[in-house]
């Protein structure tokens, strides 16, 4: 059944408190194409450094071989979804269809979450929303892959910044946990405000100072 599925899509990024969210749709040529690569859900690289590097060595590869969308979602855009116009589910399913009609309109694509995707089956009656499809199906597999890569660049890139500039280190991936917070914190003792790029919408407990969120 996997191989029926030449097209791939799902996010990454959903759930930090820092920085954007990426989705990323894929669509492979032919199933021989997809038979060299090495292909499971993003996250069970790991997180550190030689996981980075294998999946931006595997995007590297799956970008020469296949046609693929990718979106950035910002913090700010999160936001606006989340507190004013319907949630997170609405923005991503809005993004994946339009990833979708520009990549996979007619074809059989295969995405992770049923909850989350399932409602685009009425306007692509050929999509399969499955949880955990990303460790089901290559294609997906794929996708998870390009759009992890996309966050892990962009997040390489801000926690330089903020080291470069304000001489902060970022730990925690910019999850919700300890190591995210003490940077929040010490980012706002430093300049007074908070950080660029933090979802004022997501909940979180700030060790010692009372943030506004």
């Amino acid at each position: 059944m996997a191989d029926e599925y030449l097209c791939g899509l799902d996010e990454a990024g959903r759930g930090p408190l820092l920085g954007p969210m990426f989705l990323a749709a894929v669509r492979f040529p032919s199933p021989r194409s997809l038979s060299g690569l090495p292909l499971m859900d993003s996250k069970a690289y790991g997180s550190g450094p030689r996981a980075r590097a294998m999946r931006r060595h595997l995007a590297e590869r799956i970008m020469s071989l296949a046609e693929f969308r990718l979106v950035e979602i910002s913090a700010a855009r999160i936001d606006e979804y989340v507190l004013r116009r319907g949630g997170l589910n609405l923005l991503e399913q809005t993004a994946a269809a339009a990833l979708l009609s520009s990549l996979a309109p007619a074809q059989a694509v295969a995405a992770d979450g049923e909850t989350l995707f399932g409602p685009l089956k009425d306007r692509f009656p050929l999509l399969y929303a499955a949880n955990k499809a990303d460790a089901l199906f290559p294609a997906v597999s794929a996708a998870s892959i390009l759009a992890k890569n996309a966050r892990d660049l962009w997040f390489e890139a801000f926690a330089a910044l903020m080291t470069e500039r304000f001489g902060l280190v970022i730990s925690g991936g910019g999850y919700v946990n300890a190591g995210t917070d003490a940077f929040i914190e010490a980012f706002q003792r430093l300049t007074g405000h908070l950080p660029p790029h933090l979802r004022r919408s997501w909940r979180r407990q700030p060790r010692a100072l009372q943030l506004p969120i």
